[in-house]
């Protein structure tokens, strides 16, 4: 079990090498702002009528 361990860490700690590129801290990549993302409306159900708003002018 010790083994199996040691070897799941090791293979950990090269997966996070790999992510950041040599030379550079990983403080100075690219920071996530945790910018709200706006909500979508929900796509009309085909066969069903548009409310008034959404519905082109009668000329």
């Amino acid at each position: 079990m010790n083994k199996s361990l040691r070897i799941f860490k090791s293979e950990v700690r090269q997966l996070k090498d790999e992510d950041v590129p040599a030379g550079t801290p990983a403080a100075e990549t690219d920071p996530v702002t945790g910018a709200p993302i706006p909500p979508v409306p929900p796509a009309p159900v085909p066969g069903t009528p548009l409310p008034p708003a959404s519905r082109a002018p009668r000329d």
